[in-house]
């Protein structure tokens, strides 16, 4: 019996002892399991301030020891370790519009959020897909906005060196000036070193624009020491030497060039101009030789025009001629690169129209389905209430665009609504002054009739003030569009090679003065504007298409658009569209 007894007992306590470990192991994989997904997070932190301080080598390395796998169960994580494999791509300039989808969900994703960086950072890649497919209005829009949330410093010098990357791509050289030097000085604040080498290489490209050479070497002198000075490799210093030596070479300055120049792929460029600039032709031949095997056939048309001017002065005329047909050949290929690239622009456009639209009809086949499944429940006053609230925002939402149509044409409107308004209120005051003036011949008052007679000559006076200046706006508007100027434009506007001399801005600024109440100097009193802003404004004033306006100030489409969009930000302080500026200019 004891026997039995005994071995009872150690059954139970030995299996309360297997039921112990079971739990204890259980309990140690839960931990292991917390513990790597802590771990795994950390890293991506890590990996995200290594990208945003300019250590790439340390942030890739630290990406490669993650995979999504690893934050499948937590969507915060997950979405995270996407932002930064895009925040990978963004400072390798690796973005492409297959990126498009994921940054845009990222978007979604973070928009209206607490984290207010992370999609600033969205926003920011989202652009740069937009750059990749040529639409640089969205991409200005998303640098804008990005630039308008960011709170950390490193994230506005990304928004602002976006924006001026943007502009001086364009050839908006003007407009690149500002985000550049704000990009400047917000990495001094910082004191980041990694964002100051690259603002002076940015600073480089102000100072070449302002024709300031000194600055232009000075700044890049910077660039070159602060990029020296940091702790991990980067190739701000190669860039930088490679353009300071590009402009020692313009200068004719051959021995400081010389003193910068390594012998590398990257300097092969300099190093056949170099040596062009001496006239060492048969060295400056075999490098141009070398740079034909570059990608770049604009670049491959530029070497062999100079590889046949070579030819020609060492009278090789069969060579000449030779690098002189591939120089044709190669323009008509550039013609057919062209045509090319703009079927690829609408494949693109196509594309992420198609995608855009998958994503809206998924969203409202979600929609419906979560209502659907409401309604199921039986929760009917929430549906109720949510139709309700859907229509109230829709009435005020119309409400408020018609308000807003309401102000556009307020300021068109108000000069003729102010000169009826006062004729009809004089109007009234005369009647009365009438019907005093009776009652004052009445009672045989000599001296208030005498009064109410001057007053009632006075209002008479004024109306025919009122009326005559209203005459006067109106006959001035109509003699604006009988000069010969004005027809000259609204004929020829949008043809080839049509453009405006300075004297004929100048006189078409004093006509639009004359017949708009000095519209010039009353917008100047507004804000600053440059020459080609007030150029675009007269143009909208007298009813200029866009892309008749880009014709006539030899721009782009896209950079008329963009600087109507920034002036626009710049008058009233707001995000907006080209249509707005154009609606604000004629209301003004």
């Amino acid at each position: 019996m004891h026997a039995n007894n005994n071995i009872i007992r150690y059954g139970r306590n030995s299996f309360s002892l297997l039921l112990l470990f079971l739990c204890a192991l259980l309990a140690g994989s839960c931990t292991t399991d917390g513990e790597r997904n802590s771990t795994a997070y950390s890293l991506l932190v890590q990996a995200d301030s290594a990208y945003v301080r300019g250590n790439y080598a340390k942030a890739d390395s630290l990406m490669e020891l993650c995979n999504e796998e690893m934050f499948a169960n937590s969507k915060p994580a997950s979405m995270y370790y996407h932002l930064l494999s895009l925040e990978q791509r963004f400072v390798a300039d690796r973005l492409e519009e297959d990126d498009f989808s994921l940054a845009d969900s990222l978007c979604r994703y973070y928009r209206g959020s607490n984290s207010v960086e992370e999609y600033s950072k969205a926003l920011l890649f989202l652009g740069d897909i937009y750059v990749t497919l040529k639409d640089y209005p969205s991409a200005l829009n998303h640098y804008l906005e990005a630039s308008d949330l960011a709170v950390p410093i490193p994230v506005r010098c990304w928004a602002a060196q976006c924006e001026g990357d943007l502009y001086y791509q364009q050839e908006m050289f003007d407009e690149c000036k500002t985000p550049y030097r704000q990009f400047y000085h917000l990495a001094v604040a910082d004191k980041d070193t990694f964002r100051m080498a690259r603002a002076a290489l940015r600073m480089g490209a102000v100072y070449t624009i302002e024709d300031n050479v000194d600055s232009t070497i000075i700044a890049l002198n910077e660039a070159i020491k602060w990029s020296n000075s940091l702790p991990f490799i980067n190739d701000i210093s190669v860039y930088a030497q490679y353009r300071l030596c590009d402009i020692y070479i313009q200068l004719g300055e051959f021995d400081r060039a010389l003193d910068l120049m390594p012998r590398d792929s990257l300097n092969n460029r300099n190093w056949a101009y170099w040596h062009l600039g001496q006239n060492h032709l048969d060295s400056a031949k075999a490098y141009f030789l070398e740079l034909l095997k570059t990608r770049n056939i604009y670049g491959q048309a530029s070497y062999l025009r100079i590889l046949s001017q070579i030819e020609m002065q060492q009278n090789h005329s069969a060579d000449a001629y030779h690098y002189a047909s591939l120089y044709e050949q190669l323009e008509d290929s550039i013609k057919v690169l062209s045509q090319e690239e703009d079927t690829r622009k609408m494949n693109v456009r196509y594309k992420v129209n198609r995608i855009c639209k998958e994503r809206d009809e998924m969203a409202q086949q979600q929609q419906i389905t979560f209502i659907t499944l409401i309604f199921l429940s039986g929760v009917s006053v929430l549906i109720i209430s949510l139709l309700y609230f859907m229509w109230k925002s829709k009435v005020r939402r119309v409400s408020q665009e018609l308000m807003q149509e309401r102000l556009l044409r307020k300021e068109e409107e108000s000069h003729y609504r102010l000169s009826t308004k006062n004729l009809e209120e004089n109007e009234a005051k005369i009647k009365i002054l009438q019907e005093q003036l009776n009652q004052a011949k009445i009672k045989n008052d000599a001296t208030e009739i005498t009064k109410l007679t001057l007053e009632e000559k006075a209002l008479a006076a004024e109306n025919l003030s009122i009326e005559a200046e209203r005459c006067r706006s109106e006959f001035l508007i109509k003699q604006l569009k009988a000069k010969p100027l004005y027809v000259h434009i609204k004929t020829h506007a949008g043809d080839d090679k049509f453009y405006l001399t300075d004297e004929e801005w100048k006189q078409l600024g004093n006509d639009i003065d004359e017949a708009y109440n000095q519209f010039s100097s009353r917008l100047l009193s507004v804000i600053a504007v440059s020459e080609l802003e007030m150029h675009i404004c007269y143009l909208i004033k007298l009813g200029v298409a866009p892309k008749d306006m880009a014709t006539m100030l030899f721009k782009s489409r896209n950079a008329i658009t963009m600087t109507r969009q920034r002036l626009y930000k710049k008058i009233t302080h707001k995000n907006g569209t080209a249509k707005q500026l154009d609606e604000y200019i004629l209301a003004f």
